[in-house]
């Protein structure tokens, strides 16, 4: 999948919360409930790409993966049911999609 040409997003949140706090929720939305990592999320702040190096720091011996599923179920166990659910569905939805582009 390497050089693969994929559509980009780009999404601007204007909010009062911490920057390193999105990071975090940005961090947790990449990877789904089996810790495989389905999304690459870039955050910028004042023109600037946030790192996930401040993370890894924080977390000393741990894996971006592993960091990256903490903030998944604490971010999860954050979530009302109805929107806990929604996302779990609309990950089961790109599993299937990812298996049957493997297969073919």
């Amino acid at each position: 999948m390497v050089l693969k040409s994929v559509p980009i997003y780009m999404v601007k949140i204007f909010t009062p919360m911490d920057v390193r706090e999105i990071k975090k929720i940005a961090l947790g939305l990449e990877y789904d409930s089996l810790g495989q990592r389905f999304a690459d999320f870039d955050v910028f702040f004042k023109e600037r790409k946030v790192s996930a190096y401040q993370e890894l720091e924080d977390h000393p011996g741990m894996t971006r993966n592993a960091i990256g599923m903490i903030y998944r179920n604490e971010m999860i166990k954050n979530l009302d049911t109805d929107s806990r659910n929604k996302l779990l569905e609309l990950e089961d939805e790109i599993n299937i999609k990812r298996t049957e582009k493997i297969t073919n």
